[in-house]
């Protein structure tokens, strides 16, 4: 799904970023950790997407409110160091246009 926002940011339909929004929240809503696990994996790839030198602004949605929400489940990086990052990263793609 990444790489459909990725390479065609431009033209994915804001119903499609809530509804990988939505899935990220409310998960299968049968398994607890499943759905932690989830969330985890999502914050471990959205923060390597922020490694990238552009990311659609409706990716950046879904990023920044992924790890907002969620950021603070991962033991990988500090929540701190992940919203520094992710602060960088927005002033980055502003500042470059």
């Amino acid at each position: 799904m990444n790489a459909v926002f990725e390479l065609g940011g431009d033209v994915v339909q804001p119903e499609t970023a809530h509804n990988l929004l939505r899935l990220i929240a409310e998960g299968s809503g049968e398994d607890d950790e499943s759905d932690t696990q989830l969330r985890l994996h999502a914050v471990s790839a959205y923060y390597g997407l922020l490694q990238k030198p552009h990311i659609p602004d409706v990716l950046m949605k879904v990023v920044a409110w992924t790890l907002g929400e969620y950021g603070y489940l991962s033991d990988e990086f500090g929540l701190e160091a992940l919203l520094e990052t992710l602060c960088d990263v927005i002033d980055r793609q502003f500042t470059d246009e």
